[in-house]
């Protein structure tokens, strides 16, 4: 494990909960749930589990990630940037937002859909989140998530081809981390309303199908960029000509 890639990549995640807190309480008062009131105590509880988690998650994560061949372009010297970062990253960030955009236009009418947490969101906290919300979700999702599943995968099932263990850990890591977002809108979804949970997922497993694949064909990195792409678009773009108009 190359240390100053990992305490990069940790400091980044640390900074990021934080540049990330007027996004999520938007996202809070769009679900219907109470923000959290910031006092001392709360941010400094903020800041030990954000560095042991984030901690937690690189140490094992860039592990796995190595023992799977994963590549880490900026530790590469053979990277070519405009062929494994920008081009890849910029066109699949771009074709998942639309995707996502179009699929949520065409799932069941939801006060809770993408489209409208986007109109809801201010330009600058969605920019914010787009800046610096997509390393902790990327080294949670791809570097824990899929490296691990897929480590798990290759340990049990022996026999089973890599084309196989790649798609099963990227599906199975984008559902549960498609389940992870449900506890954020669970004050809003009423039992009845399944739709909303359904959307979750769904959404998550286009985005999180996307950067896996990323992730695994071209670098960690490249779905980090495209990740910042998806969001760019929804959460800054999206808002900022509703807002124009």
């Amino acid at each position: 494990m190359n240390m100053r890639y990992f305490i990069a990549l940790w400091i980044t995640c640390i900074i990021s909960t934080f540049a990330v807190i007027p996004f999520t309480q938007t996202v809070a008062l769009f679900a219907g749930t109470q923000p959290i009131e910031f006092t001392p105590i709360t941010l400094a509880v903020m800041i030990a589990e954000s560095i042991i988690l984030y901690g937690i998650a690189l140490f094992f994560g860039l592990r796995f990630a190595e023992k799977l061949g994963i590549r880490f372009l900026f530790l590469d010297k053979n990277t070519n940037y405009i062929n494994d970062l920008i081009k890849p990253g910029l066109f699949a960030g771009i074709g998942c937002a639309l995707t996502m955009l179009i699929v949520d236009k065409l799932l069941p009418l939801s006060s809770l859909s993408l489209n409208a947490l986007a109109k809801s969101t201010r330009p600058f906290y969605g920019l914010l989140a787009a800046l610096f919300g997509v390393v902790n979700q990327e080294v949670l999702l791809c570097l824990l998530g899929i490296s691990g599943i897929a480590l798990l995968l290759k340990k049990l099932f022996k026999n089973l081809s890599m084309a196989s263990i790649i798609w099963a850990s990227i599906l199975l890591a984008s559902f549960l981390f498609g389940l992870s977002h449900i506890p954020t809108f669970i004050h809003a979804i009423s039992i009845s309303a399944s739709s909303t949970i359904t959307r979750i997922v769904i959404l998550n497993l286009i985005s999180g199908t996307t950067f896996g694949l990323l992730f695994w064909r071209k670098g960690f990195e490249t779905a980090v960029f495209a990740h910042f792409i998806v969001d760019f678009i929804i959460y800054f773009l999206v808002p900022l000509l509703s807002a124009i108009r």
